[in-house]
């Protein structure tokens, strides 16, 4: 961490002058501490505020590359940390604080200020998306970008073991009605 200071003040003799202090203070003493201590949601949340101040003063496609230059940057210098160590050459190494981080990257990416051009979305919703973007909490923001997937086979094999269920007890209240001898029971009975 850096400190700047700025003094302003007059000497005796009515000269004007300006002293400046600088400091530097480690934060971690282990950069892999940092790396495994990360916040992935900050770390999004200022991948995305930045990603869209840049998309006001130049192209979509430098937008999306500073956001994937960043990731492989922070990536790849954790990789020559433990290089060593890991002994996995060609593979991709990171710590599991920053596991999600590539795929909030390419979903970053793929939302609707940095999509492509014209075709893809209007600009008013790309203005509208990115002002929310800005605006969103780190966890909202993050459900934004990925939202939670559910599985939907899963979710109508359950709702059809349960609808199973309430009709064959349905039928059976249907069948003892029968047994009471009323016609309008039996009539009812014969439709099941």
């Amino acid at each position: 961490m850096n400190f700047l200071t700025i003094k302003r003040y007059t000497s005796s003799s009515g000269e004007r002058r300006i002293r400046i202090h600088t400091a530097a203070a480690p934060v971690v003493a282990d950069l892999g501490e940092m790396y495994r201590q990360a916040d992935i949601g900050a770390i999004v949340s200022l991948f995305s505020r930045l990603a869209i101040e840049k998309t006001v003063s130049y192209k979509l496609e430098d937008a999306r590359n500073s956001v994937q230059q960043r990731i492989v940057k922070a990536l790849r210098e954790y990789r020559n940390l433990y290089a060593g160590q890991h002994r996995l050459a060609g593979r991709m190494i990171y710590p599991e604080s920053l596991k999600f981080l590539p795929l909030y990257g390419l979903a970053l990416c793929k939302s609707t200020p940095l999509r492509g051009g014209y075709a893809d979305a209007q600009l008013d919703e790309c203005c509208a998306e990115g002002h929310t973007m800005m605006t969103l909490p780190v966890k909202r923001l993050l459900k934004l970008l990925y939202p939670n997937l559910v599985r939907i086979d899963e979710f109508l094999l359950e709702v059809q073991n349960v609808l199973c269920k309430f009709l064959a007890a349905f039928c059976n209240c249907a069948i003892n009605l029968v047994n009471f001898k009323d016609p309008a029971a039996s009539l009812f009975a014969g439709i099941f």
